[in-house]
């Protein structure tokens, strides 16, 4: 009966006879209990994202562990991270003092990305190495001037000038030229009157109002300003300019303008049309000052 006459095999079908297949036991498989069709829902499901994502993360985090603690590594990105703190920080807080110098620093730093580039055929952590320190100086040079043009050079105008008290208001302007807070004498008002306000191409508002006592001086020699805090006819209200006790100034310091614009150009045409609206005369070179009270002059310089 294992054969068919005919050296052949028997078929199990042609005598009825049904397939015998090894069990999962046999195989070393656990049927799950309670299952009858093989594997349930759960383990029909794939891996769990998570895990997979966690698992990839780990790899990742130890070939970079791997590849950054090579010298090479540090020194390529060390580097110009050194550049660019150093440099940013001599612009921010040196370009007032020094500004030749922090030149000169920048010029040699590129310079030194440059020549490392050249020599890129000598090993291969000279080229990134170089254009990182290239790019770092480029980047904080304009950073470090950014933040001096617009931030830390004011601190510095105040701290390098003087304090004036009792300042009559009808005198030049010229005389206290190295004043960076002004205490007025107790008779000076803002001429809230005579205010007038110059919009900018910006959209912003420059305000101007005379600074006066009871002298009655036909020149105008200092000058109340702010931004934003009139209208373009008048009704000035900059700071404690609608304050009676106050009789302090705090001098306006222009910046470089690599950045920003000049404050003190508008200010100028506005007080141009100030003149030209209410018929005043000023110094072609008044001092335009914030109207603060005199316990304010540090908490506004500053």
């Amino acid at each position: 009966g294992k054969g068919d006459g005919k050296g052949g095999t028997v078929d199990p079908q042609v005598f009825g006879l049904r397939q015998q297949y090894p069990s999962s036991e046999a195989l070393g498989l656990k049927q799950p209990y309670g299952s009858f069709q093989g594997p349930t829902g759960a383990q029909k499901r794939g891996p769990n994202p998570l895990a997979l994502f966690a698992a990839q993360l780990r790899v990742l985090s130890k070939q970079f562990w791997q590849v950054s603690s090579q010298p090479d590594f540090l020194v390529a990105w060390l580097g110009p991270f050194a550049n660019y703190v150093l440099l940013s920080f001599l612009f921010a807080y040196g370009f007032m003092q020094v500004p030749s110098l922090c030149v000169l620093v920048a010029a040699a730093a590129g310079a030194a990305g440059l020549f490392l580039v050249g020599i890129r055929d000598r090993g291969h952590v000279w080229l990134p190495l170089g254009i990182g320190c290239c790019l770092a100086t480029a980047i904080a040079s304009l950073s470090g001037l950014y933040v001096y043009d617009m931030y830390s050079c004011f601190p510095s105008f105040y701290a390098n000038s003087r304090i004036y008290t009792n300042v009559v208001p009808s005198q030049p302007s010229a005389a206290v030229a190295d004043a960076g807070k002004i205490t007025f004498t107790s008779e000076t008002v803002v001429d809230t009157n005579r205010s007038i306000g110059y919009m900018s191409e910006q959209g912003r508002t420059y305000c101007v109002a005379p600074i006066r006592d009871g002298s009655g001086a036909i020149r105008i020699e200092f000058w109340a300003v702010g931004v934003g805090c009139c209208s373009s006819d008048g009704d000035f209200h900059c700071d404690s300019a609608q304050d009676s006790s106050a009789g302090a100034g705090v001098r306006i310091f222009d910046n470089s303008g690599f950045f920003l614009e000049s404050s003190r150009d508008f200010y100028h045409k506005a007080r141009q049309k100030a003149e030209a609206t209410y018929a005043i005369v000023s110094a072609v070179e008044p001092m335009y000052v914030r109207w603060v009270k005199q316990d304010s002059l540090d908490v506004v310089a500053h």
